[in-house]
């Protein structure tokens, strides 16, 4: 399943928005989270999985150079589901180069055209500090992703989703089903910490698993 633009149809459009930023679907309050997640692991290893044109690279790009946060960006960009027809006639790779260059972001930015579980394999086990996980959208196929990147996770790492929302329920059931629900949500974007022990929302409060990150992992407050 695809995403819809406001009309119901196929949003194709590949170049900028109307706000500086390569058009797509992550908004502004689903990049505040994103943002809050990179934040905590200065310097460590970011990887996206399903960049599309590279809106939602674009809220953490700035941060992670300033950083110096590898970042490598997973996407096979041939679409998936109704936008494969449309690939077929549009170059999408080539817009997210061009948007990247635009962004200032071609010399740091580590690109990987593989499919997901293809390129989680390319990476060792608690190596990452960040994943963004929004590739396809039905529920065998963003299980696949989760179980695919967890494990190479570091320990109080972050994994971050989209469209944790009822209009893809394939995703909130993957979600649900492996962690039992988001640690945190802002609009449609979802964040999981890995944690000690496995420990998850049920047993933690969000302040609690800050402040155990910190002691354990060594990761700065937010």
């Amino acid at each position: 399943m695809e995403k819809p633009n406001k009309t119901g149809s196929i949003n194709i459009n590949l170049g900028l928005a109307e706000d500086g930023r390569p058009e797509g679907w992550f908004s502004n309050a689903d990049g505040e989270l994103y943002i809050k997640a990179d934040k905590k692991h200065p310097g460590g290893t970011i990887v996206e999985v399903g960049t599309w044109v590279g809106r939602s690279l674009s809220y953490i790009l700035p941060i992670c150079k300033s950083s110096n946060s590898p970042i490598y960006v997973v996407d096979h960009w041939t679409g998936s589901g109704d936008l494969t027809e449309e690939c077929k006639t549009n170059d999408v790779f080539g817009n997210f180069i061009n948007n990247l260059k635009y962004m200032g972001g071609f010399e740091h930015v580590k690109i990987i055209r593989k499919h997901s579980i293809e390129a989680a394999k390319t990476f060792k086990d608690n190596s990452i500090s960040v994943v963004l996980v929004d590739a396809s959208h039905d529920y065998e196929n963003v299980k696949a992703d989760i179980d695919a990147w967890w494990p190479k996770l570091k320990l109080c790492g972050e994994m971050v989703g989209h469209d944790y929302i009822m209009a893809y329920p394939g995703i909130v059931q993957a979600v649900n089903e492996r962690f039992g629900g988001p640690d945190e949500t802002n609009n449609s974007c979802w964040r999981v910490t890995k944690m000690p022990n496995r420990l998850t929302r049920n047993q933690l409060s969000i302040d609690a698993e800050a402040v155990l990150c910190q002691v354990v992992c060594q990761v700065p407050g937010t």
